[in-house]
């Protein structure tokens, strides 16, 4: 019988402080997405105590957050859903699927410009920003969490991979410094 050992996502690889800029695996708690149907994002905002977050926004709720997640679609973070959304949403609990590290600190900007094709800099990505983008190769979130700090989201399969990118970052970031 196969025996089943919860892992570190990142191998290990978190934490680490470089460069001016510090990566750390975020424990989110539950992650549940959430896709209204038609017509009834306004009840499942009502459900949920919140209205939806519009697109590139996140919102504070209860003991958590909803971050938008794509045209029609959200994350309810930190929190398990405890409404019941049957005719109003399609619902999938992605705590298992998702995983995230908060990058921050000084330079995290200039380190994160040379994996995200987004501008990051506070004056155009204020805190609760949310964006859908590529990371480095694969597909991704970024929230901004604080003024010097961004979450990076990405699949559970490329935490690994999230993980070498951040740090190769650095190393660059590092040498171009010298």
């Amino acid at each position: 019988m196969v025996s089943l050992v919860a892992s570190d996502p990142f191998g290990g690889a978190l934490p680490w402080r470089e460069a001016g800029v510090s990566a750390e695996a975020v424990a989110p708690g539950p992650v549940t997405w959430i896709a209204p149907f038609d017509g009834q994002e306004a009840a499942v905002g009502t459900a949920l105590g919140a209205q939806l977050p519009e697109a590139g926004r996140a919102v504070a709720v209860a003991d958590g957050r909803i971050l938008w997640f794509g045209r029609g679609q959200w994350l309810v973070i930190g929190a398990p859903l405890e409404v019941d959304l049957e005719g109003l949403a399609a619902v999938a609990d992605q705590s298992d699927g998702w995983v995230a590290c908060r990058v921050g600190g000084a330079s995290h900007v200039e380190l994160l410009a040379r994996l995200v094709p987004v501008d990051l800099r506070v004056s155009a990505f204020p805190v609760g920003a949310v964006a859908r983008t590529i990371v480095k190769h694969t597909s991704g979130l970024i929230a901004r969490v604080a003024e010097d700090a961004v979450e990076v989201w990405v699949m559970r399969s490329f935490a690994r991979t999230l993980a070498g990118d951040l740090r190769e970052a650095a190393d660059g970031l590092s040498l171009r410094r010298g």
